[in-house]
């Protein structure tokens, strides 16, 4: 039996939506991309990062890289969704 692409499509939005999951499908706003991709979690731990860097504190160094890796790490486990 085959399936358009349109409705293979609204098989699989079907699917996210009911999957309880944040989207950007059905008007869920909260999923939906800031206007500026700068202001994301991991832009702002990359910006403090990059700024103790260039500080030479040894100390906000690695408060700012653990705070790094947590936020990429939380968007690899899904734990940011």
């Amino acid at each position: 039996m085959a399936q358009s692409n349109e409705e293979l499509a609204e098989q699989f939005k079907e699917m996210l939506v009911g999957s309880g999951r944040k989207t950007a499908l059905d008007g869920d706003a909260d999923a939906k991309q800031d206007d500026n991709p700068l202001e994301t979690d991991f832009f702002k731990a990359m910006n403090a990062f990059r700024a103790a860097r260039n500080s030479g504190d040894p100390d906000a160094m690695a408060r700012a890289e653990e705070e790094l890796r947590a936020v990429v790490r939380g968007e690899l486990t899904g734990e940011n969704a």
